[in-house]
């Protein structure tokens, strides 16, 4: 029996790597097809993705602690910009 992609309960990062392969190709992609981008923890549980982190010497807390900084960086810039306090 094949269930449609929106009536399946969603499921943690954790239970989705323990589904392997088959998950990340099936309905795991499926629900990322009309341009929503996925969570940051569903990306960095994905196997392929971890393989590629590996190989690129990547660890998920130094490239969270990373994001996290460009994050703060652009909602200061986008502060700057609506108070006029900015060069931009």
């Amino acid at each position: 029996m094949i269930i449609p992609v929106a009536a399946q309960a969603p499921c943690s990062g954790a239970e989705r790597a323990s589904r392997g392969a088959a998950w990340t190709e099936g309905r795991w992609a499926m629900q990322y097809l009309a341009n929503r981008e996925p969570p940051l923890d569903d990306l960095f549980v994905d196997p392929i993705i971890r393989l590629v982190m590996a190989r690129d010497h990547l660890q998920v807390d130094k490239l969270r602690a990373q994001l996290e900084t460009v994050r703060r960086r652009v909602n200061e810039e986008d502060g700057q910009r609506a108070t006029g306090d900015g060069s931009a």
